[in-house]
């Protein structure tokens, strides 16, 4: 919730790697654990188990998969980091709060299209926020919405999103190269 809050509540940073107030892992006096290193807690979070590790000077939260998740599974893609599934929630309970008093008004075209243009507005605002990537769109089609289904009051909206991963892991690769010597004869350098 602390870090949703920085955010205007829209939950897309990772708790991972954020720090929480403890001051040291405790197991009871009789356990073999005497507390998880980032090694072992990287095994963990494989897994989906989240835990806590001293890193940087500090204790963080290590972990942003969901509990579905385990590396090299296959793993229902909005099941691989919290942030995705708590993006796709938000978006649910955001067209609920917001649509929910219009029941059993009348379904009219322009009700139609004012959903849609505000769904989309709000798409949009989470694109520039960065909690979603790509051209995210409000669809109202005609073959998810059956005559018997609107004869019956029934309609739906597909949002199709990408919510914005976390950055997992950064690799850099360093090369060795001789160009440098080269300053001891360029005055310019």
């Amino acid at each position: 919730m602390r870090i949703d809050h920085t955010h205007a509540s829209v939950p897309f940073e990772t708790c991972g790697n954020k720090q929480i107030p403890i001051a040291g892992q405790y197991f009871g006096e009789s356990s073999r654990n005497r507390g998880f290193d980032q090694i072992t807690s990287k095994e963990l979070t494989s897994n989906g188990i989240s835990t806590c590790v001293f890193w940087g000077g500090k204790w963080v939260l290590w972990g942003d998969h969901t509990a579905a998740y385990t590396f090299g599974a296959d793993v229902d893609s909005r099941a691989i980091f919290d942030v995705s599934m708590r993006m796709l929630f938000h978006i649910t309970n955001s067209f609920q709060c917001e649509w929910g008093t219009t029941i059993d008004e009348p379904f009219t075209k322009q009700l139609r299209d004012r959903i849609i243009n505000r769904e989309q507005e709000k798409l949009d605002t989470l694109v520039a926020q960065g909690a979603l990537i790509g051209n995210p769109s409000v669809l109202f089609l005609e073959s998810n919405n059956s005559t018997g289904d609107m004869m019956n009051g029934d309609f739906r909206w597909d949002i199709p999103v990408t919510p914005t991963p976390p950055l997992k892991s950064a690799t850099v690769y360093v090369a060795y190269t001789e160009e440098g010597f080269s300053a001891y004869f360029n005055e310019e350098g």
